[in-house]
């Protein structure tokens, strides 16, 4: 039961997250998507960027411990 945990975990990628963000990044630059695209994007990009926060916060925690 506790590899469930895991898999939870694992399932989020800081790396394929930044990766995403850049990609709605360049396509919110391109001007190439219609306003409601643009909107939708930019929701995404605000999900992904509180996602990768509470990663690197819960990362900083942990390191805390680690290093006290």
């Amino acid at each position: 039961m506790g590899n469930t945990e895991k898999t939870v975990e694992n399932e989020f990628n800081l790396e394929t997250s930044m990766a995403e963000l850049e990609k709605i990044n360049n396509l919110l630059r391109s001007g190439e998507v219609s306003l409601q695209e643009s909107i939708d994007l930019y929701k995404k990009g605000v999900e992904i960027a509180e996602k990768c926060n509470e990663y690197l916060v819960k990362i900083e925690g942990e390191l805390k411990v680690i290093n006290e």
